[in-house]
């Protein structure tokens, strides 16, 4: 049995120049879910201790453990065979994870000259942007690039994505979250990013920042971190046209359209984007997505993938054409008839303006009055004091567009009726819409959806 103190590496994970002994080691943080692993890091909740399953562990084959040393968890390792797992005890298995990440980062660079990390974050679109960059590097090269699943993206995610980076990747996508300041830094420590995408700044997360400008702050130590990491080679993209974006300079690493200082322009016509860079002009079509915001998204990411494959324009612009949204995020869903635009896994003031704007141009380009729709609108959550304020925001738009077929749902939907300032449906849980949800439904081939997860709005298809 190995015993470790935090940040010291056992001997059996190292090589004889001090590195990793593998070059990847299969990790799992939940037994229920872990076939086969190597290590299993035991993270305690508050209601949840994971060595109350070590006998489901040892049974999978788990032959290292890393767990935090305390009472409760001697006891539990007292109980089996010494020589059947490896222990590692530390003081917290959060700490020790993310070090441990750190260096099999710092082993994968080293390995091989030229590899990226490109580290992924902003207030909204960060896993669509990571999806989009994903799709187009995959397309020139599917076997050597790999990004963060799901939205594993926050100080526990993060260094489980960093190792399933493996000899074969020469690059990793990684999502980056976020809900209080310093976090950033903490994931850019773990992760040691060389290239990087800020979507944007919004009111995302503002409960716990204050204000757009300390989100901004807290957003840049991303592009700050490459900066530092990589100051020879480093790489960035952003959208210029962002209020607060379009402050960041890095000559020659640094690549911004739509900017004042910028020669970029990036131009959207209904379903495509032109873009025009060191004289070439691109046109990105995609007929899956709707809203200038991404169209953006496709720009910035076919803007990251032409560095990393300059000489691959072409293959990049049939790439764009055959992105498709998915996982609940800004995407058609067709259902008996009904054409349902779904974006229930995040909301807030920016975001579902965007979402409106783009879903109204979409009737409009599709020759369709707003009232032939139904609006479906739910909760807009982490926005603490001004969840009033912009709830009514958002009412207030759709009147003024003059949308009628329009039903709030969640624990702030008085907040959108009073905004909204007329007669409409208001219901404080989902419970109440699904009892009548196929005579709602009924007169609509065309439904928009959009919440906060936590409302899970996906469940309506169900019963659509």
């Amino acid at each position: 049995m190995i015993i470790a103190d935090m940040l010291m590496m056992p001997k059996s994970f190292l090589n004889i120049e001090g590195g990793l002994a593998k070059d990847r080691y299969r990790l799992s943080i939940d037994s229920r879910s872990a076939d086969f692993f190597d290590l299993f890091a035991a993270i305690e909740g508050v209601k949840f201790k994971p060595l109350d399953f070590l006998t489901d562990l040892l049974a999978k084959g788990c032959k290292t453990i890393i767990c935090e040393d305390n009472n409760y968890n001697q006891e539990k390792i007292s109980k089996v065979d010494k020589e059947s797992v490896t222990i590692i005890w530390v003081e917290n298995t959060v700490k020790y994870l993310q070090e441990l990440a750190r260096l099999h980062i710092e082993d994968w660079y080293k390995s091989k000259p030229g590899r990226r990390v490109i580290g992924i974050t902003g207030s909204n679109g960060k896993t669509t942007h990571k999806e989009m960059l994903m799709h187009f590097m995959s397309s020139i090269n599917s076997n050597n690039v790999m990004a963060t699943q799901g939205n594993l993206n926050n100080h526990i995610g993060v260094p489980v994505t960093v190792f399933r980076v493996g000899a074969e990747h020469d690059f990793a996508i990684i999502e980056m979250g976020m809900n209080h300041a310093g976090e950033i830094k903490i994931l850019c420590d773990i992760a040691l990013p060389n290239a990087g995408i800020i979507t944007n700044i919004g009111t995302a997360h503002i409960e716990h920042l204050g204000s757009i400008a300390e989100i901004f702050k807290e957003k840049a130590t991303l592009f700050y971190e490459v900066k530092r990491n990589s100051p020879e080679s480093g790489f960035f993209v952003v959208n210029g046209a962002d209020e607060y974006l379009k402050s960041l300079d890095w000559p020659n690493h640094l690549m911004k359209f739509n900017s004042p200082d910028s020669k970029i322009k990036a131009v959207i016509e209904k379903n495509k984007i032109s873009i025009t860079f060191d004289k070439v002009n691109y046109e990105l079509e995609n007929d899956h997505v709707i809203g200038s915001h991404n169209f953006y998204n496709l720009a910035v990411c076919f803007l990251m993938a032409m560095h990393i494959y300059p000489d691959k324009g072409s293959q990049l612009q049939e790439a764009v054409k055959s992105f498709r949204p998915r996982g609940n995020r800004s995407m058609f869903i067709e259902r008996n008839n009904k054409k349902i635009f779904m974006d229930a896994y995040n909301a807030n003031l920016d975001s579902m303006q965007a979402s409106l704007q783009g879903y109204w141009d979409f009737l409009k380009n599709s020759n369709l009055d707003y009232n032939e729709a139904l609006f479906i609108l739910g909760d807009m959550n982490e926005l603490g004091n001004y969840a009033e304020e912009y709830h009514g925001k958002i009412g207030s738009l759709l009147k003024a567009q003059g949308v009628r077929n329009v039903i709030f749902v969640g624990r702030f939907s008085a907040y959108y009726q009073k905004g909204y300032g007329d007669i409409c449906t208001t219901v404080t849980t989902k419970a109440e819409l699904e009892k009548n949800w196929s005579k709602i439904a009924a007169p609509f081939q065309h439904i928009f959806l959009k919440a906060s997860r936590s409302l899970q709005l996906e469940t309506l298809l169900d019963i659509t």
